[in-house]
């Protein structure tokens, strides 16, 4: 039997101005990896949102948990919210 997690992802920068929404709830394999996350997320985001196409931008974002930035390696094995953050200028 296949154990899926729920990761509530928050929006912050470039990406709000897609979505009403600042929170979107998704459900992924137990044990999925940041990177793996970023790829599948860009599908779904695309699904909900067919005018972003700037993969670019999703692949240079960081991904948090808490106050922590996750390596791309990181496995995600449990329920957790995480930010999706969006590279910034200035200081």
């Amino acid at each position: 039997m296949i154990e899926h997690i729920v990761i509530n992802v928050n929006f912050y920068g470039h990406f709000r101005q897609y979505l009403s929404e600042d929170v979107i709830c998704l459900r992924f394999k137990k044990g999925i990896t940041v990177k793996k996350f970023k790829e599948l997320f860009f599908e779904n985001f695309t699904k909900r949102v067919p005018t972003f196409s700037d993969k670019k931008l999703l692949e240079v974002s960081a991904i948090a948990r808490g106050d922590s930035i996750l390596a791309n390696d990181v496995c995600l094995t449990e329920n957790c919210s995480i930010t999706l953050l969006p590279p910034v200028c200035g200081g």
